[in-house]
């Protein structure tokens, strides 16, 4: 593509928010997310059993990858990586991320938290929640990017002859918009 058109202009400019915007979502959990992993790092009633000092390390590793996912996604952005580039260093950082997710959810409910205070828990369910969240995101997007439902969708939204939004140059049904 052009990169002088207005189009991809505006397609990474919406990328580049998208990712900003979750970002400032999951930085001050993660930030939170450090804190507490660190803070309840010798705690008596988390050391109690194998489960939540698992927990406890799982936490610190999640939100530290979290962030390092985000720092990867917008160097690849910032030196305008090709697309294909960017989709191959997510899908994998994607999964990895989702089966790391699986290992949280399964060391909260093997950890069952007694002590009087379950911040740790309550944290680790919230970095759970909203990453799972992110990463559900990208995956529906990815996949329906590759789908080609984005130009589709943008020719029948359009009210223009011709969309900003041009369709993806290997979609024979799209050519005739050209």
């Amino acid at each position: 593509m052009d990169p002088d058109n207005f189009d991809t202009k505006l397609r990474f400019l919406a990328t580049q928010i998208a990712w900003i915007v979750a970002m400032m979502v999951i930085m001050p959990i993660c930030f939170a997310g450090i804190y507490i992993g660190t803070q309840y790092f010798d705690d008596k009633c988390v050391r109690q059993t194998s489960y939540t000092i698992a927990l406890d390390w799982w936490l610190i590793i999640a939100c530290i990858y979290d962030i390092i996912f985000w720092i990867i996604i917008m160097i690849l952005l910032c030196c305008k990586a090709r697309q294909t580039c960017r989709r191959v260093m997510m899908w994998p950082l994607n999964i990895i991320n989702v089966i790391w997710m699986g290992i949280g959810i399964w060391l909260l409910i093997e950890g069952q938290i007694r002590c009087q205070h379950n911040t740790l828990w309550v944290m680790s369910l919230v970095v759970i929640s909203i990453t799972l969240t992110l990463a559900v995101s990208i995956v529906i997007v990815l996949g329906c990017s590759h789908l080609g439902v984005c130009s589709k969708l943008a020719k029948c939204l359009s009210f223009e002859d011709k969309p900003y939004y041009m369709p993806i140059a290997t979609d024979p049904e799209m050519e005739s918009w050209e």
